[in-house]
């Protein structure tokens, strides 16, 4: 987004300042920040990324219809190839819808006017196009497709103008933020967490109770701890935010702002905001433990595949079949047996929920864990709640033609 520091203080320069507010709050995930009258703004334009992505599934649906592979040798290598084959084509299914959609989307916010005419140029495609697309000729008009469209497109514009859509945009761009961090979380936070769990691998009673546990018994586990996260995390965050917009001060706001290149915003930060509603309360709280719960799930999944190949290089079939008293049992995948022993995954599983609820205590009571974790978190929602507080303003100061309307497309 260019700098906006020289923006015109017109009917027409408000509103798009406005636009450009309302575009940052919703890229943060926080669109109950934006005035409710605004949030049907674009509906159309804002849909298309997403319409552009399921029409990319269709063609790839299409094409794997029309697609005939026979086999007739079945050899170990030929089976193997195959596998592989398939797991590529499938991966590239969904790479280039995704990719397709992130493209569209960046359109969107870089040409926002020439995309406007382009949105509903999908959508028109997408309701009167796309349905016959592989429709077999001899079972008529596709009714059935058309009415499968309209009913998806209208549950993307409900989506949308709840806000749904820009929360689970947000989440997607925050989960490839935080994996990018991966390096970071991995030699900052694994070597004194792998401390508390490393010699339990070595304990026989741990395997003894994770091997005898069925998948059901260990999903829910599972689920146990992550509730037992949840009952930290939603408290301590709630605390942190009570208050948190009246103790920031003017400077700080200007700095805050500044690093959003809302500039033209600078003139309307002398206040805080009127106290935040319920929805946006519950808003922000959840953008906080959504991010703090894709770092938990990261270094959740490190700490398993850790323990898993320390486990398969450390333990002998013989060792696990002298501890648990019955014989290694090994993992099958579309007929392939792999040699990774199912003993092994139970066990790193549940030793990775047991590092994960210690990093997040950790997280939020050490100091070097908050520091690096936690703090950049809440500096986010300084941020956001700087914003937030001059959108207001002007909001307040300004009173378009046309409420709910603005030139710049808010995506």
């Amino acid at each position: 987004m260019p700098d906006l520091a020289s923006r015109d203080a017109s009917p027409h320069g408000l509103r798009d300042l406005t636009g450009d507010a309302e575009t940052w709050l919703r890229s943060e995930g926080l669109p109950f920040f934006v005035q409710p009258r605004n949030r049907a703004s674009f509906l159309v334009p804002r849909i298309s990324p997403f319409l552009v992505f399921v029409l990319f599934l269709d063609l790839g649906r299409w094409m794997l219809g029309h697609s005939n592979l026979v086999i007739v040798d079945d050899s170990p290598f030929v089976v193997a190839l195959v596998l592989l084959t398939a797991l590529t084509l499938f991966t590239l299914f969904v790479a280039v819808p995704a990719a397709a959609f992130a493209l569209t989307a960046r359109l969107l916010g870089r040409h926002p006017r020439p995309m406007r005419l382009a949105g509903w140029l999908v959508l028109c495609y997408y309701l009167l196009v796309d349905p016959w697309v592989g429709a077999d000729a001899a079972d008529g008009l596709p009714l059935a497709g058309t009415l499968v469209s309209a009913a998806v497109a209208t549950g993307a514009l409900a989506v949308t103008w709840l806000g749904v859509g820009a929360l689970v945009s947000w989440a997607i761009r925050a989960a490839v933020r935080r994996l990018r961090a991966l390096g970071q979380m991995t030699t900052r936070a694994l070597p004194l967490l792998m401390l508390v769990v490393v010699l339990a691998v070595f304990n026989r009673t741990l395997w003894e109770v994770t091997n005898a546990m069925p998948a059901a018994r260990l999903a829910g586990v599972v689920l146990f701890f992550v509730l037992l996260g949840l009952l930290f995390i939603v408290p301590v965050t709630q605390s942190e935010m009570r208050g948190l917009d009246e103790r920031i001060g003017t400077e700080e706001r200007a700095t805050l702002i500044r690093s959003t290149r809302l500039s033209a915003l600078l003139p309307y930060i002398a206040e805080p905001g009127p106290p935040l509603g319920r929805t946006e309360r519950l808003n922000i709280t959840l953008v906080l433990v959504l991010a703090q719960g894709f770092q938990v799930a990261i270094v959740a999944s490190v700490v398993c595949v850790f323990l898993t190949v320390l486990g398969e290089l450390a333990l002998s079939p013989q060792v696990l079949e002298a501890w648990l008293g019955v014989p290694a049992s090994q993992i099958e995948l579309l007929g392939l047996s792999f040699t990774l022993n199912i003993a092994v995954l139970k066990t790193a599983v549940f030793l990775s929920c047991v590092t994960s609820l210690n990093f997040i205590v950790s997280a939020a009571s050490g100091a070097a864990y908050k520091s690096a974790f936690y703090d950049p978190l809440f500096i986010g929602a300084h941020t956001a709640l700087a914003v937030r507080s001059a959108y207001l303003a002007l909001q307040a100061s300004s009173r378009p033609d046309t409420p709910g309307e603005c030139d710049k497309l808010q995506v």
